[in-house]
């Protein structure tokens, strides 16, 4: 992975101006607050580098959900890395890893997430508890993700 971007990344997840979200890069809650998942943080990086736009919003459920795109594209990524960014970024994947000390190799929107044992989101079946932007970041910087 690209240093730089990694750098800038691990701070922007540990500065405080990102509240962490599920599901979705970018969201806008019923509540009002902006929340992105990790691969959404990275994503802003890209933005404030001219990579990507943020598309416009689409309403699902609750939520304002806006996704990444460059210009000439007629679609939006709203859960996964768009190849720019993976480019820019130097990652191999739009949904990239990083080894954790007890669950191994693991994407991490399934950190950030969290999971159940059936796949399912639902908070009172969660198998373990989404990880926090911290933790993420020291994850990041331990090991390129791949």
């Amino acid at each position: 992975m690209n240093r730089d971007v990694l750098t800038r990344w691990v701070a922007a997840l540990r500065s405080g101006e990102y509240r962490q979200g599920r599901e979705h890069l970018r969201y806008e809650d019923e509540d009002g607050v902006v929340r992105h998942c990790c691969l959404g943080v990275l994503c802003e990086l890209a933005v404030a580098d001219g990579v990507v736009e943020r598309a416009e919003p689409i309403k699902l459920w609750h939520q304002s959900v806006r996704g990444y795109a460059v210009p000439e594209r007629a679609t939006a990524e709203t859960s996964v890395l768009p190849p720019a960014v993976c480019e820019w970024a130097g990652l191999p994947t739009d949904s990239p890893s990083v080894r954790h000390p007890s669950l191994g190799m693991i994407e991490l929107t399934v950190l950030n997430d969290g999971r159940s044992p059936d796949g399912d989101l639902e908070e009172d079946e969660l198998e373990f508890e989404p990880v926090s932007f911290d933790v993420i970041a020291d994850l990041l910087e331990s090991g390129d993700p791949t």
